[in-house]
């Protein structure tokens, strides 16, 4: 079964960035698009523009880390190297439209 391979963490986990700065990283909120599954996100957001924060992403078997945004998180969900590819599958089965709200339950059927 998936579900194991994708559990949240039971807390933050913390990753050094470039610059020395030290980032937490926790499972997305239950608000968050179902793209998120894969990923867990950044504790603070992070400024893209004067009045948009978004929250960075880190992929949770390659610990890639990228902009929040749906769009890219799809596409390293379909491209990256380290997803098995059932997992992979079930991930992007479960994506809905990209960018939609969707409450997330941790790949449960």
């Amino acid at each position: 079964m998936v579900d194991k391979d994708i559990e949240p963490t039971a807390g933050p986990s913390q990753r050094t960035l470039n610059g020395g700065e030290v980032a937490e990283w926790l499972p997305p909120g239950k608000n968050f698009s179902k793209v998120w599954l894969g990923f867990e996100m950044s504790r603070k957001p992070v400024s893209v523009g004067k009045k948009n924060m978004r929250h960075n992403a880190r992929c949770r078997f390659c610990k890639t880390v990228l902009s929040g945004k749906a769009e890219v998180l799809q596409r390293h969900i379909q491209n990256c190297e380290e997803i098995p590819g059932d997992i992979r599958e079930e991930l992007l089965a479960k994506i809905e439209k990209p960018g939609t709200k969707a409450a997330i339950n941790f790949l449960s059927k």
